[in-house]
């Protein structure tokens, strides 16, 4: 096998599977944080944690998982490092594109690969511009110090919309790709038996 292959049973993970336990969490990522740290992968807080981070100063009460990001440029050495994630007891949960998630005692970590893009860096669907990746700063979080944005009022504004300081739940961030968003309002505007006949010509293209 050569290294940075691994064989994964992958585990159903959805949406209203369970509350994330916050001590669970904590730990875990306190714990994924020092394997990063210790390899010298730079990992951040993104999405839903990011928000709790800076809002709550906390895990959001109503959120499911735990959100980093990596970027595109270092996922093989994090690949490389999930034999020493699976001695601290981490299983991966599901790997696909540009998402892997890390479950450990039931709660997880959903690590998004941020590729490089024009104007923008792409993970799956979702698209995050250029500028907030050029700098960054660290924030207290659990007695502890994460990567974020520099600007990262600023991205939550851009995920959140302008009230992202008012807990919402059933609310996640709303970073589509403009491609994504494309297919979105042609599936608005187009009855469903031309997107089916649009899907069919592209796979026989």
């Amino acid at each position: 096998r050569e290294k940075g292959d691994f064989l994964f049973k992958e585990i159903p993970l959805y949406y209203g599977r369970k509350i994330i336990d916050t001590e669970t969490a904590k730990q875990n990522l306190i714990d994924f944080k020092k394997i990063m740290d210790k390899n010298s992968v730079f990992f951040g807080l993104i999405y839903g944690t990011l928000l709790g981070a800076v809002r709550d100063k906390g895990f959001i009460p109503h959120d499911e998982d735990t959100d980093v990001f990596v970027l595109d440029e270092d996922r093989v050495r994090l690949l490389e490092l999930l034999e020493e994630f699976q001695e601290h007891g981490f299983e991966v949960a599901r790997y696909g594109a540009d998402l892997l998630s890390l479950i450990r005692n039931d709660d997880y970590v959903d690590i998004y690969f941020f590729r490089k893009g024009i104007f923008s860096k792409i993970s799956g669907e979702s698209s995050v511009p250029n500028h907030f990746f050029k700098k960054y700063t660290e924030l207290d979080f659990y007695k502890h110090r994460y990567f974020v944005f520099e600007k990262y009022e600023k991205l939550l504004l851009y995920a959140y919309g302008k009230d992202w300081k008012v807990p919402k739940e059933n609310s996640p961030a709303a970073v589509l790709s403009n491609y994504s968003k494309i297919k979105i309002f042609i599936k608005k505007i187009l009855p469903n038996s031309i997107v089916d006949l649009l899907k069919k010509l592209k796979k026989g293209s």
